[in-house]
This record gives structure tokens, sequence and C-alpha cells, in this order.
């Protein structure tokens, strides 16, 4: 689940059994430094893992799926961003 306001995003995601919370804030100049691009990137990494996970319970949780994409397409997105490209 991702939620939005006008300046911060939370990033929900379950790592272990646990739910972590991500926080970051984005300005016009990009991410505010409070995750690196590595550390959005591992992130990323294990939100599509956990994509892949959905998609192999019986039957397979799109919903879940899909928003697992999303938010790691995101945090990807939000590393380029980061790193200039």
């Amino acid at each position: 689940m991702l939620h939005r306001t006008a300046a911060d995003k939370a990033t929900f995601f379950k790592h272990s059994g646990r739910t972590r919370v991500v926080r970051y804030s984005m300005s016009n100049d990009g991410l505010n430094g409070r995750l690196s691009p590595t550390e959005l990137l591992q992130q990323a990494d294990a939100l599509f893992a956990e994509a892949d996970a959905a998609l192999g319970q019986s039957p397979p949780d799109f919903a879940t799926y899909q928003q697992k994409q999303a938010a790691a397409r995101e945090l990807i997105r939000q590393a380029l961003a980061a790193m200039g490209n």
C-alpha cells in the first residue's frame, strides 16, 4: 500500500513476516537524502520477491502482485532520480 500526502510518502511492505514502514520525502530536486539509492533498490528487490511469492500462492494473489510491483517500480524510479538519471 502506498500512502501519499503533498510532501511525504510512506511505503508499507512485509519482510520476513514483519511490516516495515519506509518514509521518504520528495522535492523538486529529488530525494531528500533519508534513503540512499542502494537502500531504495534493496527495498525494491524485497518487494519484487514478495510480488513473486504472491503469484506463487494457490490461487495466485494478483492484487498483491500488482501492488508490490508498482511499489517496487516507484522505488526504482526514486533511486534513479537520486542518482541523476
